[in-house]
């Protein structure tokens, strides 16, 4: 039952959550049969919206950077105007039949008022979080489509009411990150003087506190990945290693990361596997115990700097830059093939080339963010020399060895 009752939450959610419309469904039937997979009404066309489609370890993969796509049950929400044109929007992708719709259920809808349309503010996927403490869609909220800040709000969808709630106010302060681990929301949220907050909320009881930095010290910036907690505090070079409870602080030898998978970081790095901001210096691969402070290096690059742009848990994905003629201190522009390696090392894989030649796209690309959710690569492509027009969004597969990018099909268009 409880598998049913996240179904026909998520259904009641996707349905209310961001429609125009004014009436509320009707009530879906109930029944003991939790492996049912409920139809919707979406735009002319029943769309299945598969809420078994989900394993929740993807969500507690950190990037270091913004992450393109957010993972919920059944959907992954992305921002896909390659598909859909007319301004910024949040859309998602139906896992069962991997289309892309709007995030929005009213057919009468023109996307002009609806909170995640053009002129809504709650449409970057990478502010949504899902939780499986309270079987809930959480958010922030942008308030300028320009610089991406946020009002400093955290907001619930309540999945049986439909209702949007403020459950953490602003205090005018803007929310720069959030996670979501098994029993709480953790925020990112900027003082007024320097550094940050630490703010965590209970899904199950809706409060919140600050978490208090050590005597002394203020927080500069921290992530979570499952109850793997990274910190730094202001003035200090060194990340340190926490828990959940922010209780005990070890210092640990990790300069940077790329990726924070449990207690593994994944970063490049120079040579002798120290992080430079030069991107020519980015020469290899590295892995890091955050519990012994071991680092293994996993490839490395003699004539071409490397950027990561991926990480599934088994695999490391990445491109490299072609060095400028002349002089081998400085990148040209990024190379066209997206390559994977094992977490554990070995013989890097080139997986798929984006050149014109061999996509048929205008120009070329390159891959510049991918992610996967239920063993399904996710990429956004960019390109090499830009034209000024959108990113390309798809899905990566391998079959009888050989590998191929599907651009996204539209669902919810004739």
């Amino acid at each position: 039952m409880k598998k049913l009752g996240l179904l026909i939450c998520i259904i009641c959610f996707v349905c209310l959550f961001t429609a125009c419309a004014h009436e509320m469904p009707e009530e879906l039937p109930q029944n003991g049969n939790t492996d049912v997979v409920n139809d919707v009404e979406q735009q002319g066309e029943n769309a299945v919206i598969d809420g078994t489609l989900f394993t929740p370890s993807d969500n507690e993969i950190v990037y270091a950077g913004i992450q393109y796509f957010s993972n919920l049950p059944g959907m992954v929400l992305v921002m896909d105007q390659n598909i859909h044109w007319g301004g910024a929007h949040l859309s998602y992708v139906n896992k069962a039949n991997m289309k892309e719709y709007y995030f929005c259920f009213d057919p009468l809808c023109d996307h002009m008022e609806c909170p995640t349309g053009y002129a809504g503010f709650m449409i970057w996927p990478w502010y949504f979080v899902w939780s499986p403490a309270s079987e809930n869609l959480y958010a922030l909220c942008a308030d300028s489509k320009s610089t991406l800040r946020t009002d400093g709000a955290l907001y619930r969808v309540d999945m049986y009411t439909q209702e949007i709630k403020q459950v953490v106010p602003t205090d005018g302060n803007k929310i720069t990150a959030i996670y979501a681990t098994n029993d709480h929301i953790y925020l990112k949220r900027e003082r007024a003087e320097s550094g940050i907050n630490v703010i965590r909320f209970d899904p199950l009881t809706e409060k919140y506190e600050t978490i208090a930095a050590p005597q002394g010290k203020i927080f500069w910036d921290f992530c979570i990945s499952g109850e793997t907690v990274l910190v730094r505090f202001i003035d200090e070079s060194c990340i340190c290693l926490t828990t959940l409870d922010f209780e005990e602080y070890t210092p640990i030898s990790l300069q940077r990361y790329d990726f924070i998978v449990g207690t593994t970081a994944y970063s490049t790095a120079d040579f002798d596997g120290n992080y430079i901001l030069d991107m020519a210096s980015q020469r290899t691969i590295c892995r890091y115990d955050l519990l012994s402070d071991e680092v293994k290096i996993l490839t490395s690059f003699e004539n071409a700097a490397v950027e990561c742009v991926g990480c599934d848990g088994d695999y490391i994905y990445y491109i490299l830059w072609s060095l400028a003629d002349g002089d081998p201190e400085k990148v040209s522009q990024r190379e066209t093939t997206l390559y994977r390696i094992s977490v554990d090392g070995g013989e890097p894989e080139p997986m798929l080339d984006f050149c014109k030649e061999n996509t048929g796209l205008r120009t070329d690309f390159y891959a510049t963010h991918v992610q996967c959710f239920d063993g399904v690569l996710y990429a956004v492509l960019s390109q090499v020399v830009s034209d000024g027009l959108a990113d390309i969004y798809g899905v990566i597969s391998v079959e009888d060895g050989q590998w191929r990018f599907d651009t996204l099909s539209a669902g919810d268009e004739p």
